[in-house]
């Protein structure tokens, strides 16, 4: 969860053309002294350092937040991370939004064989269950953040959305929403419509050309 969170700010930090270069993070918890909200903490501190190596991105501050309960229950992990970016060039900003008719929507990066069901949304808000191990290839991702820098550098895509929250159904929604263009496509979809749509896999960006 805590490579996630990191993975997941670089990658919005990329999608806009900018190179991740530093990140803040605030690591809210439970009590850290019963030692399964220790356990939770020390590995997603683990975690977001990895993740920082792999991305080459350095913690420059950060704070923790403990002691979080209600009724003697502690919150979910929660690890809240801050990405700064650097933008060389203002010109060459990429914007969430689909552009134009007619452009071609392209999926970067992705598992077909995990589509990520694990901890989504869509698990908890229609089937109420919180449940699941997330998985992330740093390696992967390493390679997807710099192929997407690469693409919006060189003005070979017109926008660029990362997928996350909700899935691929949610981003591709989000890109026609802020674009006000609509649309529309097919998907060889191996596996069920509803991981397909929904599934929250990390290392993906949707992109128009």
């Amino acid at each position: 969860g805590g490579a996630i969170a990191v993975a997941e700010a670089a990658r919005n930090v990329v999608c806009v053309g900018a190179k991740p270069i530093a990140l803040t993070d605030c690591l809210n918890f439970g009590n850290p002294e019963k030692p399964e909200v220790y356990y939770q903490m020390e590995e997603c501190i683990k975690g977001m350092a990895q993740a920082c190596r792999t991305l080459e991105v350095p913690v420059i501050s950060g704070n923790v937040s403990l002691y979080n309960e209600t009724r003697g229950e502690a919150i979910y992990p929660t690890p809240v991370v801050g990405m700064l970016g650097l933008l060389e060039d203002v010109d060459k900003i990429c914007q969430i939004g689909f552009r134009r008719d007619g452009d071609v929507v392209l999926l970067l990066g992705g598992d077909a064989d995990d589509p990520g069901l694990a901890g989504s949304e869509y698990l908890e808000v229609l089937h109420n269950l919180v449940a699941g191990k997330p998985r992330l290839d740093l390696g992967l991702e390493g390679r997807v953040q710099g192929l997407c820098l690469s693409l919006i550098n060189d003005g070979l895509v017109e926008s660029a959305h990362d997928c996350s929250l909700g899935g691929l159904g949610v981003a591709l929604a989000l890109c026609c929403i802020k674009g006000q263009v609509g649309f529309r496509g097919s998907l060889d979809a191996a596996i069920r419509w509803d991981e397909t749509l929904f599934g929250e896999g990390q290392s993906r960006i949707v992109v128009s050309a």
